[in-house]
């Protein structure tokens, strides 16, 4: 709600204000996650069996994919809030086509972790190419850059 009365009154600053301190709380507490993911990847797959350990280079993947993600803010939930939703299905399309290309390649090479990469690449991508959007057309930056580059 403090987002869209920023907004709405046309308080760029505060909006970007908001954006940049969500996008980097919520990046703090990614941060938690992640490192634990990325350090204790095969002791957690083990909870769920052993067959699933050989899934830890996956999982590191994913985590990597979400720490980026994290960072990027809420690139999307901006964009709509603001009337951009064809820039949001735009993004998820191609971030979607490119995800499904490079599962098809790296799949049949490299198992689960291809599959990781993939939806990491796919993730990354829509999160830079809703942040841009955001920046050219807003002129918000929502990452956890964003108060260091307020236009």
């Amino acid at each position: 709600p403090r987002l869209a009365a920023a907004w709405v009154r046309g308080d760029k600053q505060q909006a970007q204000r908001l954006v940049t301190e969500t996008a980097r709380m919520g990046t703090a507490i990614a941060l938690v996650g992640v490192l634990v993911m990325v350090v204790f990847a095969e002791p957690i797959l083990q909870m769920y069996g052993a067959q699933y350990v050989d899934a830890a280079h996956a999982l590191r993947i994913l985590a990597v994919g979400q720490m980026a993600n994290a960072a990027a803010g809420s690139c999307g939930v901006l964009l709509m809030m603001t009337g951009h939703q064809s820039a949001v299905l735009l993004g998820t399309m191609l971030a979607l086509l490119l995800n499904v290309t490079i599962a098809y390649f790296a799949i049949p090479h490299f198992g689960v972790a291809g599959g990781a990469l993939a939806a990491t690449i796919g993730l990354i991508f829509w999160n830079v190419f809703y942040a841009a959007y955001a920046w050219n057309k807003l002129g918000i930056n929502p990452t956890i850059f964003g108060y260091y580059l307020i236009r």
